[in-house]
């Protein structure tokens, strides 16, 4: 058998949660793996070979493809209120339901480039001006599913942002 291999790892993984495979995740194929694949071949309509070539690799991806879900975005963590020329950080909370790993990408929306793809769900960024901004955050997993949510930010001096706090907590809180 192939002995420590991360393929295997991967093959008796899917074949486990496709219910073909019940032994223990190794990395190294020997006969229960074998036997599992000729099962998924079998399956599949793929000669049952117990071999894991092309035709079988083709049958998995088709079955992976037809599977596969786009990554869930919880929410993006952190300040909606902020103030200008001050570096602020958010967490993007997501998940992929197949485990797989994500990529985060962010658009800013403030005339600043965009954050390319990358393995952080940590995104820190600077606002250079007064206004309202909205975060527009995109997660891809592995099979290039992807996602997009939003974040409104308020962005202002601290005096700007003081007043538009105390004028929107004195009209909801009211005078008796």
């Amino acid at each position: 058998g192939i002995e420590n291999s991360s393929d295997v790892t991967r093959l008796q993984t899917l074949l486990t949660q496709w219910g073909f495979y019940n032994g223990p995740i190794t990395g190294r194929f020997f006969n229960l793996t074998r036997v599992a694949v000729i099962r998924f071949q079998i399956a599949e309509g793929v000669p049952g070979t117990g071999y894991f070539g092309p035709l079988s690799r083709a049958a998995a991806n088709r079955r992976l493809a037809a599977t596969d879900k786009a990554p869930i975005i919880d929410g993006i963590n952190g300040p909606s209120v902020i103030r200008t020329n001050t570096s602020f950080s958010w967490v993007i909370n997501a998940r992929d339901p197949e485990g797989k790993s994500l990529s985060y990408s962010v658009r800013w929306n403030d005339g600043t480039a965009d954050l390319p793809f990358g393995s952080s769900s940590t995104i820190t960024h600077t606002y250079q001006q007064n206004g309202t901004y909205r975060i527009d955050v995109t997660v891809r997993d592995q099979g290039g599913k992807t996602t997009t949510s939003s974040k409104t930010i308020e962005v202002g001096t601290s005096q700007s942002l003081s007043v538009r706090t105390n004028s929107s907590l004195s009209a909801t809180v009211g005078r008796p």
